[in-house]
C-alpha cells in the first residue's frame, strides 16, 4: 500500500534499530551538513531555537544589546516568537518574485536601519543569492545567517557564506525533531565585531538554556497510526494546512533535540543522497502531470533538492477555489503559514510576500511516496492531466529494412552508439544465436525512436534485452514523449505472457529520465551497473578541456608533456594488441565484459568505421583504446 503523508513515515527497521542502537556523538550526526573543516556544529530541537541562540550569541560577543535582527517579509510568524519574547528588534526585508532579496530596497532601509543579523532564506530547497547577501553583510558589518530549513543537505552554494547556517531535518527526514546550526568561526566581520573565540562564546549561551527536549511519545503514536490506517482518514481531516505543519499555538521552551530524534537520525543519514534523489524524481514526475493549457496555476520548474513542490496560481480566488477542491478530493495540498503582522499592516511595502502568500499552494514530494502515491497527487490536479501524459497513439513499427536505411534512421538521433548498429545486431546473432529484431516507435504516424532487440528463448519464455536504446529522433526529448516511448516499449513486452525485457536505456542519468523510468514502472537492477560518458567533439579544445573534471585534466597536461605520441589505425595487429591487453584488464580487476570475439567480428564487419588508438611513449605502446 503505497502512503500519501505529508512528511515521511520512519520505516519499521529503523524505529527497532532506534531502539537498540546508541545515539551516536553530536559533531558525527551533524557530518552531512559540514560544509567547511572550520565548520562547528549544535544541535537543537527547532529552528527557532537556532535564531535565539544566534541572537543571544550576538549580545555577548559584541558587549552590546538587542541587536537589530533582518528577515524577510515571506517568512512564517511562528518560528520568531522566542525572538519577540526576548523583545529583538525586527525588520522585514521585501524580496522579488524570484524569491530573492530587493537588493535595491535593502540598500535604502540600510541607510536609516542598519542590520546586526541578516538571515538569508533559502526557500523550498532552492539556493538564494549568497553571494550578493555576503557582499551586503560585509558592506555593513553585520552577521550573515542562511535559513536552509528548506534543504535536506548543502547543495549549490547552499551553506557557504554565512557566519551560522541552520538547517532543520525533522522537516525532511522521518525524525520528531532536530535541527542543526553550523558556525563558521573565522570570518571578515566576526574579526570586526569583536577579538572573542566565536565557539567560546556560543558554548556560553547554551550553558545558560534549559536541557530539555521536546515529548516524542505523540509523535511516534501520530506516525505509527499514519502508517497502519487508510489515508482518507487524516487526510481530510487533518488540522494544519500549512507546509510547516504550524499548529499556531506557543512552543514549548525545550530546546535540546530528542534521543530517540538522534537514534532514528543515525538511521536516515545513510540513505540520505538517495533521499535527495528521490525527491528530484517526485517533483519531476508532477511537473509532467501539470498542465500547461490550464488557466488556474503556474507550476514553477527548478533544478534543486526540493522540500515541497510549489504551484503558483494566478489569483488568490482561484487559488482558494483549487485549495477547497484539491481538499474536497482528498489531495495532500498546503499553503504558506501565518506572515508576520508588521508584514500584514504595511502591506504596500511588501506586495511580494503577500501576493506569494495567497496564490502558493504546496504538495509532498518526500521520499516516502511512492509512484502510485506520486501518480495520484498528480492526478489530482485536474481531470484533463493522466489523459495528457498517457498518449495512447503511440505503435510500434517492426522494421523489414535493409542496413544502409537503418544507419540512416540511426544518423537522425543525437546520441548514436555502436550497440544499436546493424553490425551489432548480426555479430550477437552470430556468435550467441541471438534473434535480433528491430522495431520503429511511431507517435501520429511520425517515427519518434528506434530500437534493436535481442531476443533468447528459454522454452516458453523470452528475454528481451534493449542495450542503450531506445534512440530518440531529432531530439524529441521532452518529459511526456520520453514517458510514452517507454510506456509503449513496457506493454510491448508483458512478463505474463512470457516475454521479460532488460533495458540498458540510451538516457542519462538524471532526476528527469529515472522519473520517466518509474512512470513506465520499469525497476531498477540491484546489480552493479556500468556507466558511459560522453564527450561533445563539435566544441573549441579549450571549451572541451574546460568541461574536463579538474584531477583528470592536470593528468591530461602532464601526458601531453611526456612526449606522448598517437598512433591511430585499423589493423590486424593493433587489434589483437589491443584485445590481448583488455583480456589481462578484465583479469586484474575482476569484472566481465564483452567477450573478446565480439569486438573480432565487428571489426571484420566493420573495419573502416574501427580504429584502435595507440598511445606510444619512447616508441612503445602503453595504452590503447577502440573508437
Amino acid at each position: 500500500m503505497s502512503k500519501i503523508t505529508l512528511s515521511p513515515l520512519p520505516e519499521w527497521r529503523a524505529i527497532v534499530k532506534s531502539v537498540l542502537t546508541k545515539p551516536p556523538k553530536e559533531e558525527e550526526l551533524a557530518e552531512p551538513w559540514l560544509s567547511k573543516d572550520s565548520d562547528v556544529p549544535y544541535w537543537f530541537s527547532r529552528s527557532t531555537f537556532t535564531m535565539l541562540a544566534i541572537s543571544q550569541w550576538w549580545e555577548v560577543y559584541t558587549d552590546k544589546k538587542l541587536p537589530t535582527i533582518w528577515i524577510p517579509d515571506y517568512f512564517c510568524n511562528e518560528p520568531l516568537q522566542f525572538l519577540r519574547k526576548s523583545n529583538f528588534p525586527l525588520n522585514f526585508y521585501p524580496i522579488t518574485n524570484q524569491l530573492l532579496p530587493d537588493w535595491e530596497t535593502c540598500q535604502d532601509q540600510a541607510l536609516s536601519l542598519k542590520p546586526d543579523i541578516f538571515i538569508l532564506v533559502h526557500y523550498f530547497g532552492y539556493p538564494s543569492d549568497g553571494k550578493g547577501a555576503l557582499k551586503f553583510c560585509n558592506e555593513h558589518k553585520c552577521i550573515l545567517v542562511e535559513d536552509a530549513a528548506h534543504s535536506l543537505i548543502p547543495h549549490q552554494d547552499i551553506g557557504l557564506y554565512g557566519e551560522f547556517v541552520f538547517y532543520s531535518p525533522h522537516k525532511l527526514l522521518a525524525i520528531p525533531n532536530g535541527a542543526v546550526l553550523i558556525q563558521r568561526p573565522k570570518t571578515k566581520v566576526l574579526r570586526e565585531l569583536s577579538n572573542k573565540n566565536p565557539v567560546e562564546v556560543m558554548n556560553q549561551v547554551l550553558a545558560t538554556m534549559p536541557q530539555d527536549s521536546p515529548s516524542t511519545w505523540f509523535w511516534m503514536f501520530k506516525r505509527n497510526l499514519q502508517k497502519l490506517l487508510p489515508d482518507f482518514l487524516w487526510l481530510t481531516r487533518q488540522k494544519a494546512n500549512n507546509i510547516d505543519d504550524v499548529s499556531y499555538g506557543p512552543i514549548p521552551f525545550k530546546p535540546l533535540q530528542s534521543r530517540l530524534s538522534r537514534r532514528l537520525l543515525s538511521t536516515e543519514i545513510p540513505h540520505i543522497n538517495e533521499y535527495a534523489l528521490s525527491r528530484q524524481i517526485n517533483q519531476a514526475i508532477l511537473r509532467a502531470y501539470y498542465n500547461s493549457s490550464e488557466e488556474k496555476a503556474q507550476l514553477i520548474k527548478n533544478d534543486y533538492v526540493p522540500y515541497m513542490t510549489d504551484f503558483g496560481c494566478k489569483t488568490k480566488n482561484h487559488a482558494e477555489k483549487y485549495f477547497q477542491l484539491l481538499k474536497e478530493k482528498g489531495s495532500p495540498v498546503m499553503d504558506w503559514p501565518d506572515l508576520p503582522p508588521e508584514v500584514l499592516t504595511e502591506s504596500e511595502n511588501h506586495l511580494v510576500a503577500i501576493e506569494l502568500k495567497k496564490t502558493k499552494l504546496f504538495f509532498p514530494i518526500h521520499q516516502g511516496l511512492g509512484i502510485s502515491a506520486v501518480k495520484k497527487i498528480g492526478s489530482s490536479f485536474g481531470t484533463k492531466l493522466p489523459e495528457t501524459l498517457d498518449e495512447n497513439n503511440y505503435e510500434i513499427e517492426w522494421y523489414n529494412g535493409g542496413k544502409e536505411k537503418w544507419f540512416e534512421w540511426i544518423s537522425k538521433t543525437e546520441t548514436p552508439n555502436f550497440m544499436q548498429l546493424w553490425e551489432y545486431g548480426e555479430v550477437k546473432k552470430t556468435i550467441e544465436s541471438c534473434k535480433v529484431k528491430r522495431g520503429l516507435i511511431k507517435h501520429n504516424g511520425q517515427t519518434v525512436a528506434i530500437f534493436q532487440t535481442l531476443e533468447k528463448s528459454l522454452g516458453p519464455v523470452s528475454v528481451i534485452r534493449i542495450n542503450r536504446g531506445p534512440l530518440i529522433i531529432n531530439g524529441n526529448v521532452d518529459f511526456n514523449t520520453k514517458y510514452n516511448i517507454y510506456k509503449t516499449l513496457r506493454e510491448t513486452y508483458r512478463w505474463w505472457k512470457g516475454k521479460i525485457l532488460l533495458i540498458a536505456p540510451a538516457l542519462v542519468e538524471s532526476p528527469e529520465n529515472l522519473g520517466v523510468l518509474a512512470l513506465a514502472h520499469f525497476r531498477k537492477r540491484t546489480a552493479k551497473q556500468w556507466h558511459s560518458s560522453m564527450i561533445d567533439l563539435s566544441l573549441e579544445e579549450n571549451e572541451i578541456r574546460k568541461k574536463l573534471n579538474g584531477k583528470w585534466r592536470n593528468q591530461l597536461k602532464k601526458a601531453e608533456k611526456s612526449n606522448i605520441k598517437i598512433k591511430i589505425d585499423n589493423s590486424d595487429v593493433s587489434l589483437f594488441w589491443l584485445l590481448d591487453r583488455y583480456k589481462q584488464m578484465m583479469k586484474d580487476k575482476s569484472f566481465k565484459g564483452p567477450g573478446v570475439q565480439l569486438y573480432i567480428d565487428l571489426h571484420s564487419l566493420n573495419k573502416n568505421n574501427l580504429y584502435v588508438f595507440q598511445a606510444l611513449l619512447d616508441g612503445q605502446a602503453v595504452a590503447g583504446i577502440l573508437i
